[in-house]
């Protein structure tokens, strides 16, 4: 499917692919044929959007602040055809990344992470923050912990049981180009774009370690969904794929369904 401007961000829910344009468009479409891609309904945001987060009946678009701040809006999805932005919340410092569970939102802002609630979509408000001495470009939640990719200060493990006051677990270094995170059971996933896919042992979250790389030849941008890939191309448009053959070696991954992978 080709977009009319850059796509900056992606995030898929079942049947629906959630996607934001370097022009502030966001776009709700219909994948259930990957090959054939509909799109459903739009809205303006009031930036370039730079990551997209589903959890139940919203979507949370983060934007950069080049002309309303640094904002996350929370779009009510109810009718895919018609959303509308319900709520705005101003993050501290320069955003990079959302993840949302529980009516709490993790965003990635400067050199760490703000804990927000949301429960209330119409009005937001702070709960905590943490620095991680780095930019965190990718958020993962599972449990009580939350799993930060981020450029500088490697993988690190914040315990998150208690929203209003994140605490930092483990770290390993990574490769300084990390854009993305997935974790699924004791194993963390990180997209490097030079080295591609590493894995990592994350049963101990105090001292999560490294298993395994594997070489991934442009390693692919988009989302994850139940077999296929939705990739947003630094040209414009979506596609819906198989995921790339991966080197098997000591430990196989396995393919995660419904997550932003990286931008």
């Amino acid at each position: 499917m080709e977009t009319a401007a850059k796509a900056t961000a992606i995030a898929v829910s079942g049947d629906l692919a959630f996607v934001g344009e370097s022009d502030t468009l966001f776009q709700i479409v219909h994948v259930s044929d990957p090959g054939t891609p509909e799109v459903l309904g739009s809205l303006e945001a009031s930036d370039t959007i730079l990551d997209i987060a589903v959890d139940g009946g919203s979507v949370y678009l983060l934007t950069d602040g080049l002309h309303d701040g640094n904002t996350l809006s929370i779009v009510d999805i109810t009718n895919p055809s018609a959303p509308v932005i319900v709520g705005t919340y101003h993050a501290s410092d320069t955003p990079y990344s959302v993840a949302v569970s529980g009516g709490v939102a993790y965003l990635g802002v400067g050199h760490g992470i703000e804990t927000v609630d949301v429960s209330n979509a119409t009005s937001p408000q702070l709960l905590g923050y943490l620095s991680v001495g780095g930019h965190v470009v990718d958020i993962a939640l599972s449990g009580a912990y939350a799993y930060l990719a981020t450029m500088y200060a490697g993988f690190v493990i914040v315990d998150v049981s208690d929203p209003g006051q994140p605490r930092k677990l483990g770290w390993c270094t990574t490769a300084w180009n990390t854009v993305g995170v997935e974790v699924a059971g004791a194993a963390a996933y990180l997209i490097d774009q030079e080295e591609g896919l590493s894995v990592l042992d994350v049963s101990d979250p105090m001292a999560p370690k490294l298993l395994d790389v594997y070489p991934v030849h442009r390693p692919p941008t988009g989302a994850f969904t139940t077999g296929l890939v939705f990739r947003h191309r630094h040209g414009t448009g979506i596609s819906g794929t198989a995921p790339p053959p991966l080197r098997k070696t000591r430990y196989t991954p396995t393919l995660i369904p419904g997550r932003t992978v990286s931008r």
